[in-house]
């Protein structure tokens, strides 16, 4: 998910896809004598809902729920304890995962905070642009990569890819003066990758260990 080096390409694709594909009517899912419905009469098997997309509204899976792609502009998205989908989006939006979520691909944020909860696991990366990602005792393969944002990693959470925290492109952000991201990892934490940082950070790192991880990087974003 090419987010952080071209988010205002995906940014403008987020909202024409979404415009293009509802105005403004997808709410909710909620079961419904084993399946689920779609904020109107149509209903949906709960092992063949489909891509779900909306504008200016939320959306939610309830526990146990099961969806493929997610995408919400001007909305948040919650996903309930045990539910399964392949990936949430948003434009401006928080995304709010319970516990023990299956994500079969990954979650990104243009604007807007992510929290997944503890035994959620996930297989792809967590990208945002601006905003804070917390994860706490989360399972995931890829890479956090956040570039206006902090990152709270906590529990025994395991780490596969690597932390990155890039450089704020200054077409996207213009003049306007950034603070620090901090990033602070709990000491049962597993990080399996390097931090990667092409800014500088307030590190808060209660394993001493992961100070050799650090990789301090000049230029690119």
């Amino acid at each position: 998910m090419p987010i952080l080096n071209q988010y205002q390409t995906t940014r403008a694709l987020l909202v024409a896809g979404a415009l293009m594909s509802l105005s403004a009517c997808v709410v909710q899912i909620t079961p419904n004598h084993g399946k689920f419905s779609v904020n109107s009469s149509d209903k949906f098997d709960a092992q063949h809902i489909t891509n779900i997309s909306t504008v200016n509204e939320n959306i939610t899976i309830p526990a146990y729920g099961e969806a493929l792609s997610l995408e919400s502009v001007n909305g948040n998205i919650d996903v309930g304890d045990s539910a399964s989908i392949r990936s949430a989006s948003t434009v401006n939006g928080d995304i709010d995962v319970k516990q023990k979520v299956n994500i079969t691909h990954g979650v990104e944020t243009v604007n807007g905070n992510i929290s997944l909860g503890s035994e959620t696991q996930i297989n792809g990366d967590i990208e945002a642009v601006n905003g804070n990602i917390n994860l706490d005792s989360v399972r995931m393969n890829g890479d956090i990569d956040v570039v206006n944002g902090n990152i709270t990693l906590e529990g025994n959470s395991q780490i596969g890819g690597d932390i990155i925290i890039r450089r704020p492109e200054k077409s996207f952000w213009g003049n306007q003066r950034l603070s620090k991201n901090i990033l602070s990892i709990g000491s049962d934490v597993n990080l399996k990758g390097n931090i990667i940082l092409y800014r500088e950070v307030n590190l808060r790192l209660e394993n001493e260990k992961l100070k050799n991880k650090l990789i301090y990087r000049s230029h690119g974003h």
